[in-house]
Formats: C-alpha cells, sequence, structure tokens
C-alpha cells in the first residue's frame, strides 16, 4: 500500500532540502541557542511569503518595520527560549498577514485541521529533560482518503534531508503515557505534544468551535 504525503503548497525541495521559490527554507538554530521557536515562525513566514530570504539572513539588521519589532521581541528569549502565548505575542507585528491561535488542549486535531487547510502549525515538544519547537508543515496517511497518521515536520536543531521538503515525522496516535513517535534520519524517541500555534493566512479565517469543528469563513 503506498503512502500518501501532502504538505504546503508554496513548498518544493531540491539537493539542498526545502525551497520556498527556489530560496532555501530550512533554517537551522545553533547548539547554544533556545531558539526554535523563532526560527520555526521565521520558516513560516518564509513559506507564506511574507519574508524573504535575504531579510530573515540579516534579521538583526533588520530595516523592515514588522521583521526589526519581531526581532526586538524575542531578543531577551534567545538564550532561553518562549512559552507558548509568548510566541504567539511575538507575531504581533504580522497581525495583519497572519492568524495564529494556541492550543493546549486538543494540539493534534487542531494541528491536522490547519494543515488541512494549507496552514502550518508550530508544535511544542516535551522530552524527559528539554522543550522543543519544531513547524509542522504537512501530513502522512496510509491512503489518499486516510486518516492521517504522521506529521511533516521541520525540525530547526537538525539539517535539511536533500530532495525532501521536511526532515523529521511525528506520528499523530499517541501511546504509553500519552507519548508521541518522533522519528529523524539520526535516532527516534518518545515526546510529549503540549501545544500547538496553528498559523494561517489572513485571507483565511479559521475558527473552532467547542467541539473543534473547523469553519472555513470568508476564502
Amino acid at each position: 500500500m503506498s503512502r500518501i504525503y501532502r504538505w504546503h503548497p508554496k513548498i518544493s525541495s531540491d539537493l539542498g532540502g526545502p525551497v520556498v521559490r527556489k530560496a532555501a527554507l530550512h533554517l537551522q538554530q545553533s547548539d547554544i541557542d533556545n531558539a526554535c521557536g523563532i526560527h520555526c515562525i521565521l520558516m513560516s513566514l518564509l513559506a507564506f511569503g511574507i519574508v524573504q530570504r535575504d531579510d530573515v539572513e540579516e534579521l538583526s539588521k533588520a530595516t523592515s518595520v514588522s521583521l526589526g519589532g519581531l526581532w526586538e521581541s524575542f531578543k531577551p528569549f534567545y538564550f532561553v527560549g518562549a512559552k507558548p502565548r509568548q510566541l504567539k505575542s511575538f507575531l504581533d507585528p504580522y497581525k495583519g498577514s497572519v492568524r495564529c491561535k494556541v492550543f493546549m488542549k486538543n494540539p493534534i486535531p487542531n494541528a491536522i485541521k490547519t494543515l488541512e487547510v494549507d496552514g502550518m502549525c508550530i508544535v511544542g515538544l516535551r522530552g524527559k529533560d528539554f522543550r522543543h519547537w519544531v513547524l509542522a508543515i504537512g501530513t502522512g496517511s496510509k491512503e489518499e482518503r486516510g486518516d492521517v497518521e504522521t506529521l511533516l515536520i521541520l525540525d530547526p536543531s537538525i539539517p535539511p534531508i536533500p530532495l525532501l521538503p521536511w526532515n523529521a515525522v511525528l506520528t499523530v496516535k499517541a501511546g504509553r503515557r500519552d507519548k508521541h513517535r518522533y522519528a529523524t534520519e539520526f535516532d527516534t524517541t518518545k515526546l510529549i505534544v503540549e501545544s500547538v500555534l496553528t498559523l494561517t493566512r489572513d485571507f483565511t479565517e479559521i475558527d473552532f468551535d467547542l467541539d473543534g469543528e473547523l469553519a472555513l469563513l470568508g476564502k
């Protein structure tokens, strides 16, 4: 049985990994920072076409008001990391371009629904002694109309994979102790999904009701 993968339509890949409009998409954090969250935000803005790669690479010298505001907000958290609502607040300069919601309950179902309408999700993972942010850009299933089994992940802590738009996968179904399988080309581990920030462009209004149903208005 063939496996079906679906990812954001603006993202493709080449020998260097994921690309958007022929520019590299993946942004890798250093070994000493805790800036995985800001890397995920910037990769999402690149994929949405809101910022350009050249501007991101000179982030600390950004002349754009929005990009400069994003950098100023995040600087105090660069080495200590950020919590979900702090991460959401960093996107305030882009309120007219990106809609962002935080889900602490049912993060995986809300992530899937967002990915199905060409959004992206910043997923909060927790291991034994660390927390980490990654960017979900798509889904994987066994059949064309089958249930989603995995989220396709861009992880800023590891290198991109040639010819693939993603470099890690996260299983949707949790196992013992509510842990999900997280696999990269380097290892496989079990992690808890703590939260998700759903990201969509401003021309799509997304609203989740109390039952978790997705309504699309004004697309």
